[in-house]
């Protein structure tokens, strides 16, 4: 089986400061991307989390599952593009 597959987006960011980090969490919270945190340890960090996936089978047994007129490739980068 073969598979197209499109992860979520994972981005670490490490924050000079709490008040900083706060005022990321904000920005990132109101763009909506709600799966997203903070953690404040020896450094702070701000994880920003979407939640977009795409796992498609496209073949199997050597056989096409999809047309091949279709493409999901363009469908990704349109989903991706309307993303959190």
């Amino acid at each position: 089986m073969m598979h197209f597959k499109f992860e979520p987006l994972v981005l670490h960011i490490s924050c000079a400061d709490l008040t900083t980090a706060q005022r990321l969490m904000k920005v990132v919270l109101g763009c909506g991307y709600k799966n997203s945190g903070m953690l404040v340890g020896k450094r702070i960090m701000v994880g920003i989390r979407s939640t977009l996936k795409v796992d498609v089978p496209i073949a199997a047994d050597g056989e096409l599952l999809v047309s091949d007129k279709v493409c999901v490739v363009p469908i990704c980068r349109i989903s991706y593009s309307m993303s959190p």
